[in-house]
């Protein structure tokens, strides 16, 4: 064997498909579910459960028959290039560590001797050989086929690198490591089931065994189907290893995403590393080898794609910034901080020459392209595919392009780098912008040019705000300017220096040059002061310059609550802006100075609103009414505590009588004290308060707490007027659980024990005349419900979340995971279509049957449908995944759900997902980042389909949710309806989402959680009623008590610990008294013993683990202080993610009082599922990973119900159906 050749390692055969594992999880006298779920074997030891392990690598790598859009695999060939064709002689390495120790050790020199280029040529030609024999030469029916159906692609071998000088830290790197941070191998793992790695800043070399080695930075290679629809607290990228890569044994080249990389894996012993970009030491060596293999994958798949492709349509597609193709290059020009071009193809000719010959096909090198551009090459032979299972990568995304309706299409396309497909024809632009810079230019010359004659009439004057004459028109130069009209204005100083210094920003640069060079006025009034002639103005904002900044329409003005007075000199001329009614769409037009207007735009809280209600041309006529002057003026007044009469307040709108009941803000942040006010008094500068203090009652003799029952105390409290917080409403016990259930719906409705149990409540005297009001708003409420529900469709439906308000019904989902369709078919009512397809498929369908030429009565009609909500997967979002890709397909996924939108116009729209959908940017073909990118096209493409919209950042924990989970969410509403406001807390939850900061400056604070009428759901308030046991190991055993052994099957169920100890639980029991799914996964032995050696002290974690449990690498390395750690049973669950796995960086999910991981049961209930709610898999394969990934993936339904009811309140402010 030649001293170059790996060694390889014997692979033992993979487990039988179908195997099953061992299982842990409560004890059950019963059998498996006969249901039809899959059945897990057991071990009477253990006490956690898992089926087939999701392998954390590659797929198999056995060629396809058929390609189907996807790029096929093919041997990487390692060999020691001749010095000859490789000329590099860069400083390289020789740090302390023996295995760089390279040339010293072999006695090279800066070139190589002739017997040492033999020996390298000689080692290159053995690894490609191929044993001669009848299965090795292709029959014409193969090579007809080898281009379309089995390219086996082999690649032009890397260069090796040389090292001499002391260059990299070698003390830095540490050994290699079978298992690293953030990675679990199961006891059962297989020999040949190796952990994924991305290798960074790598450098590969020749040890002095002259075995193929490398180094580099090492992060485990996170599955993003594990992150699922989430966003961890702890978001950021995994942190690097060094780490010295053993002995390289196979190395492959497959793919991430055939349109814009191939991906590049070598193997050792213990893992597979993906290729990232090479260390800089490295890069001009690996320069070659990466230009080589770009080209040939480029030409490839372009011979592929069109087999009598000519040179001149290759060197086309090189030089087009917007194609495919370009992509391609953009994406390895980043691994080589280089740009590559057409100049790079020719002059590394000989290395893609090279790399061409290796794929191994007559058909590919004989096509007309291969053969003019690099000559006659003589195939090698392609090897016979590895007999053992190879690793691979093959993407589910390949080749997907988002479906979308002409509007978005026209919006959205020229964003994103990989292309949208359009149903339909696309909408043409039918405006010339060009013009208007000449246009822009002349006006302003113009204005300098032309001197300012103003006439003004005491005939139209009226009293102004401030007693003095106004006047409501003038005359400049000839030209009759008057109250109402819009006008351009030379661009002075913005009060908002944010808005203005982002204004200046490339994003915010328009098409149309008059909306970049000038400003928009709406004129209230004139009038004379000390500087001359002034008016008043009523701002608008030219669209470019709002949130929406580069999707904005260059002919969409947004009117602003923003007014000051202006020199009527800076009036350039009229402007043409048409106020859109309800419904009405701007007309196709041709003159790029005509305008229109449909919204109120609010910076601070991210909002477009109907733009109606807020034109001063709406009030009645008079000089003063200014809709901002006015509108400042009553906030200022709202901020003020004022006293109506002795028995009455009114402030910020809420007007509170003695003896009503009202939330008081506490000195600390937390729930709102409880009081009832007795009495009001005036001292010289506030108005203050005197109420009794309800307290909430917190046990029972069952020892029930229950957050929302009331007693009645002596104490009272003093306060100002300034910290009362809203109202809320008590009753006395109803007469059936059930009025009481409907009672307490709402976070502002208490309830107080009966006289029998609680004497004192005689003496509690509600303001009956509000309370008697609040019980007509209920019942008009109820009757919404019984009446009109809203019917909803459910985008990316995973298995529920957003449904469970009684004011919406969900009449179909939309999902194309087989797992969480058969979970929602056996949770949700029969008469609920699940719809288990693609979504672009389903949209497609939908055009065709409004067409007629398709008919399916499970899709709803087009006037069926009034809520759209939904969340598109956030994994190419969220900060938990530190591999992010531009040209990710789920990307424009959201665009997909837009679209259904655009078809079905329902009266409200919900879409939610990761508050790092905020921060990322998107990256179009030119190569142009657009910051937001996302959010930005989620407003515009509304607000073109005529919906008032606002985002914001909610927190799931302050709506009653025991985790930290914070959410975008998206609220829209048809012109014409109220827009349903975002909920207000429920809960007093100490954590705060980030703000967003708007690309125009502002900053949109989420409701503040600090403080709200009911206490934070803790993990022991959620979970404290579950069943408890504890994992047990061999030599621990006796020490833990009680332990439970697996029983067959996985549906069973098992009695409950105690009752319901508090109304959260109490709310997710009823009506069951078992509870099922109460398990866990099994891990490895190493991983279950480290877990059950957890002190059990709130919030323990690795560093608290026995010094003998320690990895070696953990003193070099310490972990996240997240991994092995224990939840902290008074406080709550961390973001859920969809993978369960304590030694990763998301590693909290220790029990708190438990020597074990929480359970599946306890991760429902940390998002809300009710326990009757059962979570299901399609097959016996990887069944807890996928049962796991479903409760990850959902909307928290207490977030879901908030939400519902929001969208209630605004329907009944519109009185709709009453």
């Amino acid at each position: 064997m030649s001293p170059l050749t790996p060694q390889k390692r014997t692979r033992l055969s993979p487990a039988p498909t179908g195997s099953l594992k061992k299982a842990r999880y409560m004890k059950n006298g019963s059998d498996s579910d006969d249901s039809g779920s899959p059945t897990v074997s057991t071990d009477t030891t253990s006490g956690h459960m898992q089926g087939h392990r999701r392998k954390q690598r590659p797929a198999s790598l056995t060629p396809r028959k058929s390609l189907d859009g996807l790029y096929q695999f093919g041997k990487l060939q390692i060999a020691t290039p001749s010095s000859s064709r490789f000329a590099q002689h860069s400083p390289g390495i020789q740090a302390s560590h023996a295995a760089l120790e390279i040339e010293e050790a072999l006695g090279m020199e800066q070139g190589s001797s002739e017997a040492d280029e033999a020996d390298e040529k000689e080692v290159f030609n053995a690894m490609n050989a191929h044993p001669e024999s009848d299965a090795d030469v292709q029959s014409e029916n193969e090579v007809e086929r080898d281009v379309t159906e089995a390219i086996r692609e082999y690649i032009y071998p890397p260069p090796l690198y040389r090292f001499k000088h002391t260059m990299v830290d070698g003390e830095a790197y540490g050994p290699e490591q079978a298992v690293m941070e953030g990675e679990t191998l199961d006891e059962e793992e297989h020999a040949s089931d190796k952990p994924v790695r991305v290798l960074d800043k790598f450098i590969f070399y020749l040890d002095t065994s002259r075995q193929l080695c490398g180094l580099g930075e090492v992060y485990p290679k996170i599955d993003e189907d594990d992150l699922g629809d989430t966003e961890s607290e702890n978001g950021d990228t995994p942190e690097a290893s060094l780490i010295y890569l053993g002995p390289i044994v196979d190395a492959y080249q497959g793919d991430a995403n055939p349109y814009t990389n191939a991906l590049i894996w070598v193997e050792t012993e213990l893992a597979w590393y993906i290729l990232a970009a090479p260390h800089p030491l490295y890069r001009e060596a690996y320069k070659p080898f990466l230009i080589a293999h770009t080209f040939t994958l480029i030409l490839s798949r372009l011979v592929k794609n069109e087999p009598l492709a000519t040179p001149e349509q290759f060197y086309g597609i090189i030089q087009d910034p917007h194609g495919i193709y370009n992509a391609i290059l953009r994406n390895a020009g980043e691994n080589l901080d280089y740009k590559l071009g057409l100049v790079d193809f020719w002059s590394n000719i000989g290395g893609v020459r090279m790399a061409c010959a290796n794929i191994g096909s007559q058909t590919f090198v004989s096509a007309p392209l291969i053969s003019q551009l690099l000559g006659q090459l003589q195939p090698s032979k392609p090897r016979a595919p590895p007999s053992k299972e190879k690793l691979s990568f093959i993407s589910q995304d390949a080749g997907i392009q988002n479906s979308v309706t002409p509007l978005i299409y026209q919006i959205a396309n020229k964003h994103f780098l990989r292309p949208l497909a359009c149903l339909g024809r696309p909408l043409a632009d039918c405006l010339d912008y060009q013009t208007t810079s000449k246009l822009a230019g002349d006006l302003v010359q113009t204005h300098a040019d032309a001197p300012c004659h103003v006439i003004i009439s005491s005939a139209d004057s009226v009293e102004g705000p401030d007693g003095n004459p106004a006047y409501t028109c003038i005359q400049i130069n000839g030209v009759r300017y008057q109250r109402g009209d819009i006008v351009l204005v030379m661009p002075g100083k913005d009060h908002q220096t944010k808005r203005q210094h982002q204004a200046q920003d490339k994003s915010a640069k328009s098409q149309n040059d008059l909306g970049n060079v000038f400003w928009f006025a709406e004129i209230i009034y004139f009038f004379k002061n000390k500087k001359g002639i002034v008016f008043h103005a009523h701002w608008l904002l030219h669209s470019s310059k709002s949130f929406l900044h580069e999707t904005g329409d260059p002919q969409e003005l947004f009117l602003i609550n923003e007014c000051s007075n202006s020199s009527v000199e800076s009036i350039v001329c009229h402007v043409q802006v048409d106020f859109m009614g309800h419904g009405e769409q701007p007309e196709p037009c041709f003159d790029p100075s005509i305008f229109f207007c449909r919204f109120l735009y609010q910076s601070e809280k991210g909002a477009f609103l109907d733009v109606a209600p807020h034109r001063a041309r709406n009030l009645p006529f008079q000089a003063a009414d200014c809709y901002p002057c006015l509108l400042e003026a009553e906030q200022h007044l709202l901020g003020i505590p004022r006293l109506l009469d002795k028995q009455a307040i009114l402030y910020k709108g809420v007007t509170y009588h003695l003896q009503e009941c009202a939330f008081i803000k506490p000195d600390s942040p937390g729930p709102y004290i409880l009081g009832q006010i007795q009495s009001i008094a005036k001292t010289k500068d506030k108005l203050r308060i005197q109420a009794t203090i309800l307290h909430r009652h917190g046990s029972d003799s069952r020892q029930f707490y229950d957050d929302r029952k009331l007693c009645i105390t002596a104490t009272s409290i003093q306060c100002s007027a300034e910290r009362l917080c809203g109202k809320f409403y008590a009753i006395s016990q109803p007469t059936t659980s059930n009025k009481l259930e409907h009672w307490l719906e709402l976070p502002n409705h208490f309830w107080i024990a009966s006289p029998e149990l609680d004497p004192q409540v005689n003496s509690f005297r509600p303001c009956l005349e509000c309370l008697e009001h609040e019980l007509d708003v209920s019942n008009k409420k109820i009757r919404l419900i019984q009446q009109n529900p809203l019917k909803a469709l459910d985008l990316f439906s995973g298995c529920g979340g957003l449904d469970k308000t009684k004011i919406i019904t969900t009449k179909w989902s939309i999902e194309n995971n087989p797992h969480a369709v058969k979970t929602l078919r056996k949770n949700m009512p029969k008469d609920h279509i699940v719809i288990s397809d693609d979504i672009n498929t389903v949209l497609a369908q939908v055009i065709q049957q409004s067409l007629g030429s398709y008919d399916d009565p499970s899709l709803p009609g087009l006037d069926e449908v009034d809520v759209i909500y939904g969340g598109p997967p956030c994994q190419s979002f969220s900060q938990a995944n530190g591999f992010k890709k531009d040209d990710d397909p789920r990307h424009s996924l959201s665009l997909t759900a837009l679209s259904f939108v655009d078809l079905y116009r329902p009266s409200y729209v919900i879409l939610e997902n990761v508050r790092g959908m905020v921060d990322y940017h998107l990256v179009n073909a030119d190569g142009e980042m657009m910051k937001m990118g996302v959010p930005k096209l989620w407003l515009r493409c509304l607000t073109a389909m005529d919906y008032q919209v606002h985002l914001s950042v909610l927190e799931a924990g302050a709506y009653g949710t025991p985790q930290c989970r914070a959410r975008l969410i998206v609220i829209a509403a048809r012109r014409g309806c109220s827009l349903p406001s975002f909920p207000l807390p429920t809960h007093a939850f100490p954590r705060q989402p980030r703000p967003i900061h708007t690309p125009d400056g502002a900053s949109i604070a989420s409701p503040s959680s600090m403080f709200a009428p009911l206490p934070p759901i803790t993990v022991k308030m959620a979970i404290g009623d579950l069943p408890h046991f504890h994992w047990n190991e061999s030599g621990t055993r006796d020490f833990f008590s009680p332990v439970f052994t697996a029983e067959l099957g996985w549906g069973y169920q098992i009695a409950y610990k105690s009752h319901a100890q508090t109304r959260y639980q109490a709310s997710l029991r009823n009506p069951i008294e078992k509870v099922q799914q109460h398990f866990t996964k099994i891990y490895s032995s190493l991983v279950s013993k480290r877990v059950v050696h957890i002190p059990m002290t709130p919030g323990a974690c690795w560093k608290d683990l026995p010094k003998n449990l320690w990895d070696r690498n953990w003193k070099m390395k310490p972990l996240r202080s997240s991994t092995y750690k224990r939840v902290i049973e008074d406080q709550y669950f961390p973001t859920s993610v969809c993978k369960v796995d304590p030694t990763s960086r998301f590693g909290q999910v220790l029990h708190p009082n438990q020597r074990r991981v929480i359970s599946l049961r306890e991760y429902a209930r940390a998002q809300g599922f009710p326990d009757t709610f059962i979570f299901w898999t399609t097959d016996s394969g990887r069944t807890i990973d996928e049962l796991f990934k479903q409760v990850g993936n959902a909307v928290p339904i207490p977030l879901g119900f908030a939400l519902g009811q929001t969208v209630m309140f605004a329907m009944v402010s519109d009185h709709i159906f009453i």
